[in-house]
């Protein structure tokens, strides 16, 4: 599936383009605003770097993991259900 991502990382708002499929998964390259955030810029580049570092992914439970091409995990992220 190809499709746009959009999201916020600690500071300021990403946006960009994805392939998905049954296990791999290629995000980016992102846009970003350029907020300038002194507590979270930390936060923020690692995020942006998992994101496109990503190749590969898996849903475990309530969570959605990623990898990088040696199966390292990369980010975790949990399901938050809005009312």
């Amino acid at each position: 599936m190809d499709g746009r991502a959009t999201g916020f990382s600690g500071c300021n708002q990403l946006m960009g383009a994805y392939f998905a499929d049954v296990s791999s998964i290629k995000i980016g390259p992102l846009s970003m605003t350029r907020k300038a955030c002194l507590q979270s810029m930390d936060q923020e580049n690692a995020i942006t770097t998992a994101l496109e570092t990503a190749t590969t992914w898996k849903i475990i439970g309530e969570h959605l993991e990623l990898y990088d091409d040696e199966g390292k995990t990369l980010a975790r992220f949990q399901a938050i259900y809005l009312e």
